[in-house]
């Protein structure tokens, strides 16, 4: 739409002067050969940034605001007719009145904007389809007009700078899973698309950057003899690797997925799916966790869903009428569900969740499913109690103990199940069993997260877990998961930057330090992870030049964007560094991402004269190759180089670059820098 001047009605809109004569040459090109006029349209920007109006109303085709835009005789009540038909008068000024416009793109965010999320992409879409099925067409150009919808699926990779918006247009995640209810079919039906099928996702909790295939974790798992895991998630192309292994597996849907079995109908087609087509090809599926941390009010809040509970009974519904009476439906809770206290024998549920968690629990109750619970005992001792960090440790020496009346708790991880244990006891259920879903202790990114604490942490909960003692409250055998097997450095930071460092394995498959799963306390690491593909001992380090300060600290940025820069931060295992092995270690990480490829480099706008940039670049210690990406950004307006040898090739035989067997390739290796 910019290519037009800003009119406030249609019949005053006309292309923007400085692009007229080029406007008007496409124009006649598309005459001459019947091609149509292709239109981008982003109508809650329009609305808002461009028309200035605070009520976004007018965006949405079904308009009940009352809001509409008069022009002559004619009435717009939305938002795309008027800008269809702003288009379409200066085409007609331009002469060329009944030339074909086609909708190349038209969407509506779900995240990254104001008013951009899933209640309004999928009530614009509904509207825009009826707008579709109807054929009228707008007031100028009557009649049916060929639409297409931007996009299909996200782009969690796709460029930030021209908005955060770009990477959530998707109707699909970038996963395959539909975001709300469309109906393709143009016959309006209250549904959700079809999910993609195929899709090798990995757990929700399982996202690395150079990531152990299923199998490869499948073979870890069998090398160690562990006889059960909890995967966080529901896909079925990971779910089935672990066919024929009699591993127990117990499967997770997500907080962000419950609406794909919110009805009756949605939980079977989900249960036959997800569990009873994977158990009958031989995956030992033994419990499903519908929910993960949903009434959090700390770590995920962001991602809370008050809808499990209904969830919950029509997952164990439709279980149960497909005979799978044996796979136990459950939801994990973490600490938070409860109010803050002293005392085990205090505590209790928060107010504003008590209804929904006796309502849990009672389900649980009918069913003999487990009450579920995630420890995170370093940040519950620092944090919540506030008490010596050395009372997280099942070896405490600190001499540090807590007194609740004739029980004295002499470290945290038995404290926190007792509190947990002492809420359902007052709930009424005794004798409901509880299971540990997840501990663990992160090697960075937290005050006191380090290989040795982890460590120490697992040698002596291996040690409880052996003696079978329980807890006070909880007395006898208890089933606990570690957390967790792998690193997940591509996990979201906005969680916390430690939720990257959990793994008893780096991300690579190697072992952090020493474990023996088969709880005989012997000292040893664990089974390495087979088939790993290492890369050569290369690293790309900082030259120390710093004749350009805010273009150094701009590519620090963003190789911390696309890489994993947590052990920097305050708390992290480097924390502390100087600014010259802060750069280094950003701009490494970027360079072992990236797969050590040649010519690796940080992006950096051409905004100077290309050969000074050049001339520049190539003057600094240890400059010998450069790379050119023959790349248009449009978005941004950057120059395309298409043409690196007839344009800079003396250039580059002067600065004596080395290239790489083509003339028109120069590459730089060491200064970390590429332009695009």
């Amino acid at each position: 739409m910019d290519v037009l001047k800003f009119a406030k009605v249609p019949s005053d809109a006309d292309f923007r002067d400085d692009i007229k004569e080029p406007m008007l040459e496409s124009l006649e090109e598309f005459n001459q050969t019947g091609a149509s006029f292709v239109l981008c349209m982003f109508p809650i920007y329009f609305v808002k940034d461009v028309m200035n109006y605070t009520n976004i109303e007018f965006a949405f085709c079904d308009n009940d605001s009352g809001l509409e835009v008069q022009d002559g005789n004619v009435t717009y009540t939305n938002v795309v007719e008027l800008m269809i038909d702003s288009v379409a008068w200066a085409i007609k000024k331009a002469g060329y009145a009944n030339m074909k416009i086609v909708i190349g793109e038209i969407g509506w965010p779900t995240d990254g904007y104001l008013h951009a999320n899933i209640k309004n992409a999928e009530r614009f879409h509904k509207g825009l389809l009826k707008f579709i099925a109807s054929e009228k067409g707008t007031p100028l150009r009557p009649g049916s007009i060929d639409i297409y919808l931007h996009s299909l699926s996200d782009e969690n990779k796709f460029g930030h700078k021209s908005g955060a918006f770009q990477r959530h247009w998707g109707i699909y995640e970038a996963d395959g899973n539909p975001k709300y209810k469309i109906d393709f079919s143009l016959q309006d039906r209250d549904l959700y698309p079809t999910q993609a099928k195929g899709i090798v996702k990995m757990p929700n909790r399982w996202m690395q950057t150079q990531q152990l295939s299923p199998a490869m974790v499948v073979d870890l798992l069998l090398q160690n003899k562990i006889p059960s895991l909890r995967l966080m998630t529901s896909g079925y192309d990971i779910i089935e690797v672990f066919a024929a292994t009699n591993i127990s597996i117990t499967i997770t849907m997500g907080n962000s997925f419950m609406y794909q079995a919110n009805r009756k109908d949605l939980a079977y087609n989900w249960v036959n799916e997800r569990i009873k087509s994977p158990i009958n090809k031989g995956v030992n599926i033994v419990e499903l966790t519908i929910g993960s941390e949903p009434f959090s009010n700390t770590f995920l809040k962001k991602v809370s869903n008050y809808e499990v509970v209904n969830v919950l009974k029509l997952m164990r519904e439709s279980l149960d009428a497909m005979d799978l009476g044996y796979v136990k439906t459950t939801t994990a809770h973490g600490m938070d569900v409860l109010k803050v206290s002293k005392f085990p024998s205090e505590a209790d549920f928060r107010d504003d969740i008590k209804k929904e968690m006796l309502e849990s629990l009672a389900e649980f109750n009918r069913t003999g499913a487990p009450f579920v619970l995630i420890l995170f005992p370093i940040h519950f001792v620092k944090e919540i109690l506030k008490y010596p960090m050395e009372f997280a440790f099942f070896d405490n020496n600190s001499g540090f103990t807590i007194e609740d009346g004739n029980v004295t708790y002499t470290n945290a991880v038995e404290l926190m199940i007792d509190f947990v244990a002492w809420a359902i006891k007052k709930a009424g259920y005794p004798n409901m069993k509880i299971r540990i879903a997840q501990i663990g202790w992160p090697t960075d990114g937290y005050l006191h997260a380090n290989v040795q604490n982890a460590e120490r942490f697992h040698r002596e909960l291996l040690k409880f877990i052996v003696s079978q003692k329980g807890t006070p409250l909880k007395p006898g055998p208890m089933d606990i998961y570690l957390h967790s097997l792998c690193d997940e450095n591509n996990f979201a930071t906005m969680f916390g930057t430690f939720q990257r460092h959990w793994g008893i394995y780096r991300a690579d498959g190697h072992p952090k330090y020493k474990i023996d799963f088969s709880l005989q306390g012997h000292d040893k690491y664990p089974t390495q992870a087979k088939g790993i593909v290492k890369m050569p001992n290369r690293w790309c380090i900082y030259n120390g030049d710093k004749s350009n300060l805010e273009l150094v600290h701009k590519n620090y940025e963003l190789a911390c964007q696309a890489a994993d820069c947590t052990r920097l931060e305050q708390g992290g295992s480097c924390d502390g560094l100087n600014f010259d092995s802060n750069m280094s270690y950003a701009w490494n990480a970027f360079f072992q991402k990236n797969k050590q490829q040649k010519g690796f480099g940080l992006f950096v706008e051409l905004e100077n004269d290309f050969e000074d940039l050049v001339r520049a670049i190539v003057g600094k210690e240890g400059v010998k190759h450069m790379v050119v990406r023959n790349i248009l950004d449009m978005e941004v307006g950057k120059q395309s180089i298409l043409d690196f040898e007839s344009d800079y090739g003396e250039l580059g035989y002067e600065l004596g670059l080395e290239t790489d067997g083509n003339d028109d390739v120069v590459f730089l290796d060491v200064p970390v820098l590429q332009l695009q």
